[in-house]
């Protein structure tokens, strides 16, 4: 039993300036592969992007995912956001 009564809970679709700093975020780091800022809203509106962001940035302290997600959807957006460390070149799920 996992008790989240002092969890708080974010909807990322009612998260507008959230949204729009995460986008900015996502812009800054993957414009040079060719992302739009418009690209960058419409991929942080996947919650697999927002957690991973929200990781990233320490407003989360982890994230759950995969139940309904694809091993890819889930894997993606780390690789992309937060990336692998320093000399290693092999994810798993």
């Amino acid at each position: 039993h996992v008790d989240l009564s002092k969890a708080d809970v974010i909807d990322p679709g009612g998260s507008g300036e959230m949204l729009k700093r995460y986008a900015a975020e996502l812009y800054e780091r993957r414009r040079h592969k060719g992302m739009s800022e418009a690209g960058a809203l419409d991929q942080m509106s996947d919650v697999n992007y927002f957690g991973t962001m929200m990781v990233e940035l320490g407003d989360a302290d982890g994230m759950v995912s995969g139940a309904v997600h694809t091993t890819a959807a889930t894997v993606r957006p780390a690789l992309q956001i937060i990336r692998t460390a320093p000399g290693v070149s092999i994810v798993s799920s």
